[in-house]
């Protein structure tokens, strides 16, 4: 039956409506059964053949035969794309991380089903020491990436400090993730330079994953590792030196090497100290041995397990989140279509084929995971940066820039892709009616499932922003307070701070600066006021840490927080490490100018005394405090209390870098 005459292969179906309940059970009984429990009597098969046609009907049989072994019984356990949750639900991909496989039947064996069976021996010095997975299957459990604290990562740090940051450490997987290898669990992680990590990736992970995830094989695979100490190294530590690797295909039948499969590979890792000395990448190259180590194909003689259509091999989250959005609803659709797919004379092979081109192009790249990895990374640090300085104070790596633009590029080259290929398979199905919106429901579940990307990169983007911003705040800030720390110095006879050191280093000098002065207390919080909150930030935690009970300036004056912490500061040892000006800056007793004027303004018979000589000082105060002095002298004259208690509250938050102004109002009122 060709493609143009589908439409007309309809009729007979059509024309069936008449025609006993009992051929119309036969019908939905096909449709609806699972793969191998229906064994159609010899009346259903004639029945078919009348309708849809002898080859659909040889197609549909031979589908629905159990491999191997005909009318047998196939266990399926394997994930089904719509068991996976909804991109939004809670510990979506929790249930799958199982540390065992789920089972599925394996073509021509007699102890059919299989099951993936993961060992590990114990961690030594908080490091994998070897992993057997036998047998490993299309089955095998959601492995995960090594989680963002533990012991792992502990040494993973450790180990990149002996090699004096001169090389990357990555928590090496003894067992994929990609295989259902757990990235939280320290018996399958080791700490390896990030050579030796690819190298691995390269020789022997590749090649498990294509048997297993791409051919559905089932192998016996072994990872271990040696370890020596680092003899070059002070207290010469222990360091993963070595990760060997073996593995073969199994046969059906009993288990056993399937002849040419076998492959090893040993990998030699340098001590961090090599690195530590300016060397790169790895000392001696991967030994290889056995025929395996060239092939990344199923033998035809192994073990292996015909994977339905809805059926998912767990690879990763990324991988299956981009599959399980696309795959949903077009499974959803050929569902719907049952029997009508053979109606349309749709090749099996063909829909067999396509369904895979979509899969793969679901698929992350390298270039998109790596990007997507660095966002994460980041954002992460960004998170944790609690403070305005310490946000302020965020490194930008250069390779972030790069993958906020890398990541949404890939995704959309990914979309395109996807799109297309789902493209090819509406035009197989495109007559049925179910197919009608499916590239809509695609494009839909797609953007469902990428929004949760998109929010980290504009979160990322927006505290990264936010960093840039406040940097430039600082930076104006220490740049405001740069002149009235040098004022300061060259009254003393100091060198002036020297600009070109890191912004660290100029807080430290300026912040030293806020003590040699400790006869005009007014200078020092000028000078304090332009830095706030970064400086007092820096400042005060020295204190704080030696003493427990001392209460942060927040928003108070230098004045109010000297008065509310005198005795604490007369025994701080940071003020005592200043010297002589550290012991006169803690014996300082502060000048309060603004309770001085509230005072002498209260204590006045008739307050209207002061209203000419504060609209004097304008030019010299500034009309902002002229006008907070004479609401005062206002409320005072009419006995407002309340207007009084607020223009008092005024008069006390302007104190802050008006210190001057304050002693001059004072001096000039004083007279009057």
């Amino acid at each position: 039956m060709s493609r143009q005459s589908a439409p007309s292969a309809k009729q007979p179906k059509e024309a069936s409506a008449g025609k006993s309940p009992e051929r119309k059970e036969d019908a939905s009984a096909i449709a609806e059964s699972p793969p191998g429990l229906y064994a159609p009597s010899p009346a259903t098969v004639g029945y078919l053949q009348r309708s849809i046609g002898n080859r659909a009907v040889g197609s549909l049989l031979r589908d629905r035969q159990a491999p191997g072994r005909p009318g047998a019984r196939i266990q399926r356990n394997m994930l089904k794309y719509d068991e996976i949750p909804d991109p939004n639900t809670h510990h979506r991909w929790v249930p799958f991380r199982t540390g065992v496989g789920r089972g599925a039947a394996v073509d021509g064996s007699p102890t059919s089903p299989w099951t993936t069976a993961i060992t590990w021996q114990n961690a030594s010095r908080d490091e994998g020491t070897e992993m057997t997975a036998n047998p490993l299957g299309p089955d095998h459990p959601l492995g995960s990436k090594p989680g963002t604290s533990g012991k792992w990562v502990d040494k993973r740090k450790a180990q990149e400090k002996r090699a004096g940051n001169k090389t990357d450490y990555v928590a090496g997987h003894l067992l994929n993730e990609n295989l259902g290898g757990p990235g939280n669990d320290v018996r399958n992680l080791a700490a390896i330079p990030k050579a030796a990590n690819t190298q691995h990736l390269e020789k022997a992970e590749d090649k498990i994953k294509s048997i297993v995830n791409d051919h559905h094989g089932w192998v016996y695979y072994k990872v271990w590792t040696d370890q020596l100490r680092d003899n070059a190294a002070q207290h010469k530590p222990y360091y993963t030196s070595a990760i060997h690797c073996e593995w073969h295909q199994l046969d059906p039948n009993t288990k056993t090497a399937v002849p040419g499969t076998d492959g090893k590979v040993d990998i030699d890792i340098p001590p961090p100290s090599y690195y530590k000395g300016g060397s790169t990448g790895l000392r001696n190259v991967p030994a290889l041995s056995g025929a395996g180590v060239n092939r990344s194909d199923r033998d035809g003689a192994a073990a292996w397990t015909h994977v339905a259509r809805k059926e998912v091999v767990l690879t990763n989250t990324d991988d299956l989140s981009s599959a399980a959005a696309v795959m949903k609803p077009i499974q959803a659709v050929l569902d719907k279509m049952g029997l009508s797919d053979y109606l349309l004379d749709v090749n099996d092979a063909d829909l067999k084929k396509s369904l895979t081109s979509i899969t793969k192009a679901t698929a992350l790249s390298t270039e998109e995971k790596d990007a997507n990895d660095v966002i994460e990374r980041e954002l992460d640090v960004l998170k944790d940066l609690e403070t305005k300085l310490q946000l302020a104070d965020y490194g930008f790596p250069a390779e972030l820039g790069q993958a906020l633009q890398n990541a949404p590029q890939e995704r959309k080259k990914r979309f395109e892709t996807v799109m297309a290929e789902t493209d090819k398979l509406y035009k197989l199905i495109y007559q049925a009616s179910e197919a009608a919106t499916l590239m809509n429901d695609v494009k839909e579940a797609w953007e469902q499932e990428e929004a949760p990307r998109v929010r980290v990169e504009q979160m990322c983007i927006q505290l990264i922003n936010a960093a840039l911003e406040l940097k430039k705040q600082r930076d104006q800030s220490m740049s405001a307070s740069i002149p009235h720390a040098n004022a300061s110095l060259g009254f003393h006879g100091l060198s002036s701070v020297d600009t070109s050191l890191s912004f660290t280093d100029q807080l430290k000098a300026v912040q030293q600066t806020e003590v040699v002065n400790p006869i005009e207390m007014d200078e020092v919080e000028e000078m304090w006021a332009p830095m706030s909150p970064y400086r007092t930030e820096m400042a005060e935690e020295q204190v704080v840490q030696e003493l427990p009970d001392y209460v942060p300036r927040g928003n108070k004056t230098a004045q109010q927080s000297i008065r509310a912490n005198q005795k604490k500061l007369n025994s701080s040892s940071f003020l005592k490490s200043m010297k002589k000006h550290g012991l006169a800056y803690s014996r300082m007793k502060p000048h309060e100018y603004d309770r001085r004027l509230i005072d002498l303004i209260r204590k006045r018979k008739n307050p209207e005394d002061f209203r000419g000589a504060i609209g004097g000082l304008v030019l010299q105060i500034g009309a902002e405090i002229t006008v907070i002095l004479l609401k005062y002298v206002e409320a005072r004259s009419k006995q407002d209390e309340d207007a009084q208690e607020e223009a008092k509250e005024l008069i006390r938050r302007s104190y802050p870098g008006n210190g001057r102004k304050y002693k001059i109002a004072y001096e000039e009122l004083s007279r009057v």
